[in-house]
């Protein structure tokens, strides 16, 4: 198999299961933050099982069938549920048939802050759901991932700084997709973001999308860090790794100014140690959330209905990465400021050596 089609299977991967989804889980979801970067890496992030979406779906079809509802936030969530699961043309008909029969589009007021809200969230939804669907057309796709990006880039243009700042994210990894796609026969798109908002784009999409799985999206986030960040490339090659990926993968040609250095990381045996642990840590976290999750919704309570669904729950620890003599040192000669002084100093300890010799040598 060529590199260019790993590279094809790796974003398929990639955007298939990132988006830039509103519901009512979301703003939740982005009132906690970004986790740590080595929690992220590990996979120690949020993840519902299916039976959270269907028992939503069941509600909310209830719901709109018995009442004739037309609360526009109640599709939003029934349309998310449904992508998901993996229901690209229920998403899509949700929104689109469902959705704007009663919300127009084309009669929105931008003065208005609900109605941009809401044409935000319909365009920002709506674009992931066809992008997700003509990913899984692969080369026969290329009509709804051109659609689904126009519907992002009209989000995007309404509301520059949701989810992160992964939506300019999203939109950059679509448009590489298209010209890979297209035999890459036009020029590649350039990437003009800032490799640090790209970077916590990217990490916005694993931790919101299910980018975790891919090993194109952990080379892209590699691409954006320094020979500094030795150790954090370490651990983000590991995952690589992990997912089968090899250097050929990893190390694919990425669009300008990416670039995965080369790097020395400090104690290797103890950076894959600690990544171990973390790994071991975060699926014991995952597996004890579902565990609880799914306890509760085998007896028919979910969060959006029960407000005490949570009472009880234990988060498992979480493992915190130990320093060692080498990763302190790796990290104090990081600090910029801390590399001048050390810079400086050899050039001052050199001259006054020079100066010392010579004079030495002349009393000599």
């Amino acid at each position: 198999m060529s590199i260019r089609r790993l590279g094809f299977l790796a974003v398929l991967l990639a955007i298939f299961g990132m988006g830039c989804l509103w519901d009512s889980d979301t703003l939740a979801q982005e009132l906690k933050g970004l986790p740590e970067l080595p929690d992220i890496i590990a996979g120690r992030i949020e993840r519902n099982p299916d039976l959270y979406y269907e028992m939503r779906i069941a509600r909310i079809e209830k719901v709109i069938n018995n009442s004739g509802s037309n609360v526009p936030e109640m599709f939003f969530d029934l349309a998310v549920a449904y992508d998901k699961l993996g229901r690209d043309d229920e998403a899509i008909k949700c929104l689109e048939d469902r959705w704007d029969k009663y919300h127009s589009v084309t009669d929105i007021d931008y003065s208005n802050e609900k109605q941009t809200e809401l044409s935000y969230k319909r365009n920002a939804n709506l674009g992931t759901f066809y992008i997700h669907r003509g990913i899984g057309l692969k080369e026969d796709g290329l009509g709804d991932l051109k659609k689904g990006l126009a519907l992002i880039e009209k989000a995007v243009e309404i509301n520059p700084n949701a989810h992160f700042g992964r939506e300019v994210v999203q939109i950059a990894l679509v448009k590489d997709l298209i010209w890979e796609l297209g035999s890459q026969l036009d020029q590649r798109p350039p990437l003009n973001i800032p490799k640090k908002e790209l970077r916590r784009g990217l990490l916005g999409i694993v931790v919101l999308g299910g980018a975790w799985e891919s090993p194109r999206i952990w080379a892209w986030i590699a691409g954006t860090l320094n020979a500094r960040d030795s150790n954090v490339n370490h651990l983000i090659m590991l995952r690589c790794k992990e997912l089968g990926a090899t250097d050929e993968i990893y190390r694919i040609k990425l669009p300008r100014p990416l670039n995965i250095p080369y790097y020395w990381a400090s104690g290797k045996a103890n950076i894959e140690s600690e990544f171990a642990h973390l790994r071991k840590s975060a699926d014991k976290y995952q597996q004890n959330r579902t565990d609880f999750m799914l306890s509760k919704l085998n007896l028919g309570l979910h969060p959006d209905t029960d407000s005490h669904f949570w009472d009880g729950y234990k988060e498992s620890p979480k493992y915190v990465v130990r320093d060692t003599p080498a990763t302190i040192v790796n990290a104090w000669f990081s600090n910029s400021t801390n590399s001048a002084l050390v810079t400086y100093g050899a050039i001052i300890g050199a001259v006054v050596g020079v100066y010392v010799w010579f004079r030495r040598k002349c009393r000599a």
